[in-house]
């Protein structure tokens, strides 16, 4: 695959999306466009059935040999030595999303000014969190881990040296996390590491269960994570704070260095 087709399949599986989900808001609105309940719903459908949808559409024409998409080993992830440095990693990665996140008060310390708290002022549980949690759990971890580290980086790697074809895969997947810019670095480094992951197990379900932990820490951080968002705001960018950076980096370093390393995986 050439570098130009990672990014037009991308843009490509996100407007089938979109459409598909502006169809689940059209529908949605004949119904009863003044409802909150109906709002919920559409707004649940599109991050999940038009997120599957778009998925399930598009591997459908444009992955050849289909045959090859879903292999009986790709779950048969067996080596407990690499599940425990996956943990590590995504406890890192975690640690190390701060600074990138919390980008803007950066700035203002930087410039002296004073900063802002943004906590996330978790109030209750609702249907948009059923459809939420299932599209954060379920529908990113498999299918965004099958799109943009198997077939991409497989694909990219027929004209590609390694490097490039991960670079690539990773910047695609940066690009559908473009709800604030602050999401695409951190965005850009999951996906390196889970690329990195997925070339040397050669098994996807090492790199789902790699997001599943990742998403499943956002989903804890956004109900419980205040009192460590208030912690991190007191800090006002210290030493401390940084060390907790860099240590997110180590962990990260560390495992990744670790799964490189390894001679052989069971199949």
């Amino acid at each position: 695959m050439k570098i130009y087709k990672a990014f037009l399949y991308t843009v490509l599986l996100v407007l089938i999306q979109s459409l598909i989900g502006l169809l689940i808001g059209l529908i949605f609105r004949q119904i009863d466009p003044n409802s909150q309940v109906f709002y919920d719903h559409s707004l649940g459908l599109f991050r999940t059935f038009a997120q599957l949808t778009g998925y399930l559409i598009f591997f459908n024409y444009f992955w050849k040999p289909k045959i090859n998409w879903i292999q009986k080993n790709d779950f048969k992830i067996n080596n407990f030595k690499v599940i425990l440095l996956i943990i590590l990693i995504g406890t890192g990665y975690e640690l190390i999303k701060s600074p990138f996140s919390d980008f803007n008060n950066l700035l203002k310390h930087l410039n002296k000014n004073n900063l802002i708290n943004h906590s996330n002022y978790f109030n209750h549980f609702n249907i948009e969190w059923i459809y939420r949690s299932f599209g954060v759990l379920i529908i990113a971890p498999i299918f965004e881990e099958f799109f943009y580290r198997k077939y991409l980086i497989n694909n990219l790697l027929l004209k590609n040296s390694k490097i490039l074809a991960l670079a690539v895969s990773s910047l695609c997947f940066s690009i559908i996390h473009f709800e604030t810019p602050n999401n695409l670095i951190p965005a850009f480094l999951f996906g390196v590491g889970s690329g990195i992951i997925y070339l040397k197990t050669n098994k996807i379900g090492y790199s789902i269960l790699l997001h599943f932990f990742c998403n499943s820490l956002w989903l804890l951080d956004v109900v419980f994570g205040d009192k460590f968002y208030n912690y991190l705001y007191k800090l006002e960018f210290n030493s401390t704070y940084w060390i907790i950076f860099f240590s997110g980096i180590l962990l990260c370093y560390l495992g990744l260095k670790k799964i490189t390393k390894a001679k052989t995986f069971k199949s």
